[in-house]
């Protein structure tokens, strides 16, 4: 997924000179796809088992890579060519939703419950590892050899990762899963966690947007210093909290996250100099960092597990649409206001979810009394 995140940008530019605007939306194709199926990876993954779709997932995303492998070909009218590069999109969507909501089925199903937390956190530190690391090699090997090789170890990486992802024999299946899903419901669990999830990653969609930019605004020359400052303090949190979330109470853990995730963005939003801002970038991105774990873990021991893909699939939803609503109500923020206002509309979400979270569950202590 990151090969083609970094390299296919400049050569739709190069080769076809493309509108920033218009590559922004063909790369954004991704996201949408990815929102669209996420319900029916959930579905998938409750009939198949998480495998399954796990595997299916990475062969999406080998169809992706080879609609990039045909684009190379001289043989392509302009618009086809586009058109190939909208579809390995598309493709590259699909993949995404399927492999993470298959994936967190599958752990969800074969680790303890006590210990569901540590899983689903190592699961996304992998993803953010291997999506960082393709990323920068996708910019080496498209500055250094060319998009065709790009290309080619985009189709290929895949495989191995069907070969290792052990697609089983005998899929997991449930007999409740092959009837109605009692969406109503489902939604009504997911719900509170989702909305969590949904004002913590505001911050990420801001962090991406527009740190960088915030930093060029300023005068700055560190921008990459503080994304890369953000990306260090996500995973030093996943490795030094990720075995530690299954054993407080959610309303703790996430409470601390939320703090910490504001009080970082509060940092960047009012830094005076790029130090304090490296600084907040960490802060916040190791108070988001663990945010889709715990607030997963109580959904993942609620949920009938017939329906246990399909209330991930619900939750990842959230997620995703925080990321599109953040970057564009940031965007029309920046029009009117200081560009550093975006961290300021970010500290402020996710002190809303700290209060959220706190108000649940003091009414669920009530109820429970």
């Amino acid at each position: 997924m990151g090969l083609a995140l970094s390299a296919l940008p400049p050569v739709l530019q190069a080769r076809w000179s493309l509108s920033v605007t218009t590559i922004g939306w063909i790369m954004g194709t991704q996201s949408v796809a990815t929102l669209l199926s996420r319900l029916h990876a959930g579905r998938l993954s409750d009939r198949l088992g998480g495998d399954r779709a796990l595997t299916l997932g990475l062969s999406a995303a080998v169809l992706s890579g080879l609609c990039y492998v045909a684009v190379i070909l001289p043989i392509w009218s302009r618009p086809i060519a586009l058109a190939l590069v909208f579809l390995g999109r598309l493709f590259m969507g699909l993949s995404e939703g399927l492999m993470v909501t298959g994936g967190a089925v599958r752990i969800i199903g074969a680790v303890p419950p006590d210990r569901i937390g540590a899983g689903m956190s190592w699961l996304g530190l992998a993803m953010f590892a291997g999506l960082a690391a393709g990323t920068a090699a996708g910019a080496v090997i498209e500055q250094n050899a060319s998009f065709d090789t790009v290309a080619i170890m985009a189709s290929i990486l895949p495989v191995a990762g069907m070969l290792l992802s052990g697609w089983s024999l005998h899929p997991a299946s449930h007999s409740a899963a092959h009837g109605a899903v009692p969406w109503k419901q489902l939604f009504r669990m997911v719900l509170p966690m989702g909305l969590l999830l949904a004002l913590s990653s505001v911050g990420f969609a801001t962090i991406s947007s527009f740190l960088v930019l915030a930093f060029a605004q300023e005068h700055w020359v560190s921008g990459g210093y503080a994304l890369a400052a953000f990306c260090v303090g996500h995973v030093a949190a996943r490795f030094a909290g990720s075995h530690r979330i299954d054993h407080y109470p959610v309303a703790i853990s996430g409470s601390v996250m939320l703090l910490t995730e504001t009080l970082g963005f509060v940092m960047v939003w009012l830094a005076p100099d790029p130090g304090v801002a490296i600084a907040g970038a960490f802060i916040g991105g190791a108070g988001f960092s663990l945010t889709y774990p715990v607030f997963a873990i109580p959904l993942a021991r609620s949920v009938p597990s017939a329906f246990t893909g399909a209330a991930i699939g619900l939750y990842d939803m959230f997620f995703d649409v925080a990321l599109g609503a953040g970057s564009v109500i940031g965007g029309l923020l920046a029009q009117t206001f200081p560009l550093r206002t975006v961290f300021l509309m970010a500290a402020l979400s996710s002190g809303v979810g700290m209060i959220v979270l706190t108000l649940s569950h003091h009414c669920a202590r009530i109820k429970t009394k």
